[in-house]
């Protein structure tokens, strides 16, 4: 907060009030992405400072999302398998996958 009071001349109680109605938007943007983001520059509007979007927002549109079931790495094999089983219910040539597999992450 001290380098964007030197570099623009903001004060912090501004700062302070501009991070906080961008957190309670739409965008959720946290402090730290605010400075990050440089959004602290007077030269963006407040209009554009609105289209940002946190990590927080879009965590919360992923997960929305992806909802229930799809919200495994699961509903990527189910997927692939009922395609392929459809696809050759219907004739069209593609390979036989009775099994699949779904990496792990490494520990």
């Amino acid at each position: 907060m001290n380098r964007v009071r030197s570099v623009y001349g903001i004060k912090r109680s501004r700062q302070l009030w501009d991070m906080a109605r961008l957190a309670l938007r739409p965008g959720r943007i946290h402090p730290t992405e605010y400075m990050t983001l440089g959004l602290s520059n007077p030269s963006l509007d407040w209009s554009e400072k609105l289209t940002f979007r946190g990590r927080r927002a879009v965590e919360d549109l992923t997960s929305s999302l992806f909802a229930g079931d799809l919200s495994s790495a699961g509903w990527l094999l189910k997927d692939k398998l009922l395609t392929n089983k459809l696809l050759g219910a219907l004739g069209a040539a593609n390979p036989d996958n009775s099994a699949g597999g779904i990496p792990v992450p490494p520990l």
